[in-house]
């Protein structure tokens, strides 16, 4: 029997002073910094509010674009299917035919990588919102720790 990797040992948990990892029913021990419960309320609903937010704007910016990618595959279906009508009925010279697809293929490329380019910008711009907008919060949620610590080191003394 071969022997084990890693040696499995139990996790010591702490219960000394209710941190975590600890005794996780005085893992909320930490609320009595907050003044009182409704402060603590206030900033746990605006943190939902914010990810929401940011939630909505990110399902909406990947909808938009996965829209946007199923319209171009289709309008890219039908073009091929079109480009390929065309050189099967142009005449029977390897030139004229090897000019076609050289021609199509540039078309083709340049056009996808202008798509391409659409949606990066998209998505970028999606993800800059959404990471102002939690940047704001983070900023916000640390002057509201900061004036809940002073209310309550006033409060203590």
């Amino acid at each position: 029997m071969p022997k084990p990797i890693m040696k499995v040992e139990k996790l010591k948990m702490s219960t000394e002073n209710g941190s975590f990892p600890g005794n996780f029913f005085k893992f909320p021990s930490f609320l009595n910094t907050y003044p009182n419960s409704q402060a603590f309320t206030k900033v746990c609903q605006r943190n939902i509010e914010t990810l929401t937010e940011i939630n909505t704007i990110l399902y909406s910016s990947f909808s938009s674009i996965i829209t946007r990618q199923a319209e171009l595959m289709q309008k890219e279906t039908q073009d091929i299917i079109k480009i390929m009508s065309t050189i099967m009925s142009a005449p029977n010279s390897v030139e004229n035919h090897a000019t076609l697809v050289a021609e199509t293929s540039k078309d083709k490329l340049d056009k996808s990588l202008a798509n391409m380019r659409e949606i990066a910008t998209d998505l970028s711009q999606a993800q800059e919102k959404a990471a102002s907008i939690l940047s704001t919060r983070i900023r916000e949620g640390a002057d509201e720790w900061h004036s809940v610590v002073k209310i309550r080191q006033k409060q203590v003394a």
